[in-house]
């Protein structure tokens, strides 16, 4: 049985965050080596569209993620936190059960919506058939993606933000190991799918091999009324932000492509998708203290009631104060 540790919540807080961050740093240090690996690999004028294919398989596999898991990641970190704060393991237990049942489903309809009319997507896409096979690997990862995103949500929860980092960190060595060295059989556009795949497949693994040793993942299902109560305006808000963040690249993307080609339009998103990833590095210790706070807020909340989380606020704010 998984209890909350005796460590206070502040120490907590800096401890997850500090795990988190090391994780984010790691990760974008490996992926800016890889996206200089990619470059080289795509570096010549008949190969440069497919750092632009990338960035829109990257858009369609955010895209499955984003709707794909109804924000349910966000209702498993409160209620999983608040619930082992009062004492119920069994409660805590059964909304990872209903969170895990409704991946299945979430995981099942985004496949399918995905493998079925491949070809129609690819043309919608890139204009030819070509990439069926592509928007049919994405489509498999999309099963591992949700299955990841809810297991790490549930993990948080549990407040084991160690395991969490080191999942996330072991994403991106497993999908860049495996991307590169299939770059260098040749395999160009295929590798880093097939890299996703690989890497989304083995964490989601690792995450859900946790989750059932430190909660479980069979038993009685929590009433779904409350975790979407919980979870649908957060949802909202994160279908609004994915469209914000994507949409000056489809735009981008779309009149480049009507007005020089497809191939040249790919090829230009390309460098511009470059320069968005680049300029999300300074958020990484500001997003490392929100998901390390908010299962202590939750926490917080459950033993203390209201009034307990103004020195909460007080602390974080004065973190965010430092980090802005």
């Amino acid at each position: 049985m998984t209890t909350l540790s005796h460590v206070s919540p502040t120490a907590r807080v800096a401890r997850g965050a500090t795990y988190l961050f090391i994780q984010g740093f790691g990760t974008a240090s490996i992926g800016l080596l890889y996206f200089a690996i990619l470059a080289r690999a795509f570096g010549s004028p008949s190969e440069q569209w497919q750092m632009g294919a990338y960035a829109l398989l990257s858009f369609v596999l955010s895209f499955a993620q984003t709707f794909g898991t109804l924000s349910l990641q966000s209702a498993a970190v409160k209620y999983i936190s608040q619930y082992l704060a009062e004492g119920k393991f069994e409660k805590a237990k059964a909304v990872a059960v209903r969170v895990l049942r409704v991946g299945v489903v979430a995981s099942a309809v985004t496949f399918l919506a995905l493998f079925v009319p491949a070809e129609w997507i690819s043309v919608l896409m890139f204009g030819v058939q070509d990439h069926a096979l592509m928007i049919r690997l994405v489509a498999a990862c999309t099963i591992f993606v949700i299955f990841y995103v809810l297991a790490v949500g549930i993990l948080q929860g549990l407040q084991r933000m160690r395991d969490a980092a080191l999942i996330g960190l072991s994403y991106s060595l497993i999908h860049t190991c495996v991307g590169v060295f299939l770059l260098f059989l040749g395999w160009q556009l295929q590798a880093v799918v097939v890299g996703w795949l690989a890497g989304w497949a083995i964490t989601s693994v690792a995450a859900l091999v946790l989750v059932a040793r430190h909660l479980g993942v069979t038993g009685k299902e929590h009433s779904m009324r409350p975790l979407m109560s919980f979870s649908l305006p957060l949802y909202f808000s994160a279908i609004v932000g994915f469209f914000i963040a994507w949409i000056d690249q489809l735009f981008l993307v779309s009149y480049m492509s009507l007005l020089l080609g497809t191939t040249e339009g790919q090829t230009i998103l390309g460098i511009y998708y470059v320069a968005i990833r680049a300029s999300a590095v300074p958020l990484l210790f500001s997003n490392a203290l929100v998901i390390a706070l908010f299962p202590s807020l939750s926490e917080l909340y459950a033993q203390q009631g209201l009034s307990s989380l103004k020195d909460a606020f007080r602390v974080s704010s004065r973190y965010s104060v430092l980090i802005g």
